[in-house]
């Protein structure tokens, strides 16, 4: 089917869906203007943020009935998704055609990107229930986070909840999906608690391809008149068939199974305050490819602690901190530990009533590469009380993953010798914001040396890949993004992400190949219809493009299509990935889900 048939369906579909006027207001991608704390560790309003952020609110996870938090970014933001099976079973994320390895996973503030292998990075214990906003930051973001925030930052903010609620969901699908979802929240005196629970399963949609997740997290919280604290532990368990997730291997599986511990103080001070954040991850993988009789089974843990300073006065902002860490990797290929010790100062000033300065550094040490320094500015000007531009440069590093360094498998291999991949970064844009509409426009460039990639001889088909670092490669791109409240009764809002991405190389040895060079997007479009309908009905449908490399103009084309239809306390969802059955290919040539058809039902406690 044309993409023309494809896109005049979806309008006929449209047209065919509306028969009453509605004029309530849609609910928003976000809130206009809330605090963010990702763009800065300064909370700053999200009108005069001098960076691009994408703000996601907890009324719009609600409605988007989203499997996993995988399946919620893809099919809202420009992000760029190599996911290998689908519901987020296995998922690289990268922002602005960098790297899986140089985006930065935070949770409440608290690094937890895997040291071991980026893979693993967004195997998160958290449910989509317990999220009270996703704040992503686009572009280098080491002068306030240091290593591995060389392309962006994905902080997930977790809810403390207030008042007594909860919910039970069920889920059922093609191909043999299954869901379960249950949270409950009670507040007692100063204390708040929160649990949820999850699993899901499905019988696969091609041969090993099955999978079954359970996540469960908790959190706590208590406040007293000069202090909050906050506890969370969470859980996660994955079994799945891993076709040719890695290798050419059709009969690999995996299963992997996280704990994560995260504490944080908040005591606030006539100054400004003062925050200690302490924490635990423990990550287990087992991998095998019974085809060539391998096994690989391994254990990371980290350890970290940051204590952190905000000091505010009339015309600036000064925040603070230090931050210390310990990893290591146990197993049967890899045996080995590093720490780092870093130290952070970032302000925001000022100038005039419309300029302001975000001058920062961060400086951290590790044994193997010594010291390094990552300065940065960001600047803002507001030209108007809807308008404003801003810039920024900065300069950040990514150390290589335990996987680059060491690591002994069927394809790949590791590099004892890798050098940390570094990077300067420019961005300029602007952005205007009203009730109706907001949209942003930003160019960005970056030049990147000693990039880790896997590569190997094109002579020898047999070889592995090994890893190494190439020269220089600079990406240079643009990014769009409109969202537009209307005042159709057929379409209450609208919203459009696009990225374009150009990258150049300095490596000119045709006698290699290169693993994951020629597996970045050229092109990424996203465009979001968002209806509500009498009595309360939500669609929402998804229409992505996106175009790699190695396509040569043949991208994918698909259409996503969720309802959310209120029944009293409960409410009924439906949804549909690939609506039009569209026949792809993934990393590593993996054939991805044809049309998915999943029907569920809620039941709210709180109303």
């Amino acid at each position: 089917m044309s993409l023309f048939m494809k896109l005049y369906l979806v309008i006929i579909i449209y047209i065919l869906l509306q028969n009453i006027s509605y004029a309530q207001k849609i609910y928003s991608v976000y809130n206009f203007d809330p605090v963010t704390i990702t763009s800065s560790r300064i909370p700053t309003e999200f009108s005069k943020s001098s960076r691009n952020i994408t703000v996601i609110d907890e009324n719009y996870i609600k409605h988007q009935n989203a499997e996993s938090i995988t399946d919620l970014l893809q099919n809202l933001t420009d992000l760029e998704f190599k996911t290998r099976g689908p519901n987020g079973i296995q998922t690289d994320v990268s922002i602005r055609g960098a790297s899986n390895e140089q985006t930065l996973i935070m949770i409440d503030g608290i690094k937890v990107s895997d040291p071991q292998t980026a893979h693993h990075s967004m195997n998160i214990p958290v449910n989509l229930e317990d999220i009270a906003q996703i704040e992503i930051l686009k572009g280098n973001a080491s002068k306030i986070y240091g290593p591995n925030a060389l392309g962006g930052v994905i902080n997930i903010i977790t809810k403390n909840s207030e008042d007594a609620n909860g919910s039970l969901s069920l889920r059922g699908g093609d191909f043999g999906y299954k869901e379960g979802k249950f949270s409950y929240s009670i507040p007692i005196n100063n204390f708040t608690n929160r649990l949820s629970v999850s699993q899901k399963s499905s019988d696969g949609y091609i041969e090993n391809t099955d999978f079954e997740t359970r996540n469960i997290f908790y959190k706590a919280g208590y406040k007293t008149n000069s202090s909050k604290y906050n506890f969370s532990l969470g859980y996660q368990k994955k079994d799945f068939g891993a076709n040719r997730f890695y290798t050419p291997s059709t009969t690999e599986r995996e299963n992997t199974e996280q704990f994560l511990a995260n504490v944080s103080v908040l005591n606030p001070t006539n100054w400004g305050h003062l925050s200690l954040k302490l924490s635990g991850r423990r990550n287990y993988d087992h991998f095998q490819i019974p085809e060539y009789s391998y096994t690989n089974k391994h254990t990371t843990k980290m350890y970290s602690a940051e204590i952190n300073g905000l000091y505010q006065a009339e015309k600036y902002i000064i925040n603070f901190g230090s931050d210390i860490g310990y990893s290591e990797i146990t197993g049967l290929r890899m045996n080995h530990d590093r720490s780092y010790f870093g130290l952070f100062a970032e302000t925001i000033f000022n100038a005039t009533e419309k300029l302001s300065f975000s001058p920062g550094m961060s400086g951290y040490y590790y044994e193997d590469w010594g010291f390094q320094l990552f300065p940065g500015i960001d600047i803002g000007y507001q030209l108007s009380q809807k308008i404003r531009i801003f810039s920024s440069i900065g300069r950040s590093f990514r150390v290589p993953s335990f996987t680059d360094l060491y690591y002994s498998g069927v394809a790949n291999m590791g590099n004892a010798d890798l050098e940390p991949e570094k990077a300067i970064s420019y961005e300029i844009g602007g952005k205007y914001l009203s009730d109706n509409l907001q949209s942003s426009i930003t160019v960005f460039h970056r030049n990147t040396t000693d990039m880790i990639d896997y590569s190997k001889s094109k002579a020898d088909t047999n070889a592995k890949y090994i890893a190494m670092n190439l020269p220089q490669t600079n990406t240079t791109g643009i990014e769009l993004s409109v969202k537009y409240n209307t005042k159709f009764n057929y379409l209450k809002s609208i919203q459009l992400s696009y990225s374009y991405f150009n990258h150049k190389s300095d490596f000119t040895d045709y006698d290699f190949q290169h693993k994951y060079s020629l597996n970045n997007l050229k092109h990424n479009c996203n465009i979001n219809l968002n209806q509500k309908l009498p009595f309360d009905l939500f669609i929402n449908w998804n229409l992505s493009y996106q175009e790699r490399i190695y396509d040569r103009g043949n991208g994918r084309f698909i259409t996503n299509f969720q309802t959310n239809i209120p029944l009293k306390q409960f409410s009924m969802h439906i949804n549909i990935t690939n609506l039009f059955n569209e026949n792809y290919v993934n990393f590593n040539g993996l054939p991805m889900p044809g049309r998915w058809f999943k029907l569920g039902i809620k039941y709210n406690f709180d109303k």
